[in-house]
């Protein structure tokens, strides 16, 4: 999955991103918590808390753009390549 969504976010000297809500399938979502943040391929990729459930997304630096890379539904699958 890499759906494009709307993220708002605080963006801090240095480097660290914080999700504080985003938008998917015309739905809004109030991030409660932000975890483990990474790098892959020049993107970063974000664990955020949404009630109770957990969401990857992903910011392209290059593009500007946020997708969400993995739902609740997705964890405890293999994601595709």
């Amino acid at each position: 999955m890499s759906d494009l969504i709307s993220v708002e976010s605080r963006f801090e000297k240095n480097g660290t991103v914080h999700p504080k809500a985003f938008e998917w399938k015309g739905r809004h979502y109030t991030v409660e918590s932000v975890g483990r943040q990474w790098e892959e391929d020049g993107i970063l990729h974000i664990l955020v808390m949404v009630a109770s459930e957990v969401f990857e997304i992903s910011f392209t630096s290059s593009s500007m753009s946020w997708h969400l890379v993995r739902s609740p539904q997705d964890f405890g699958t293999h994601r595709a390549a």
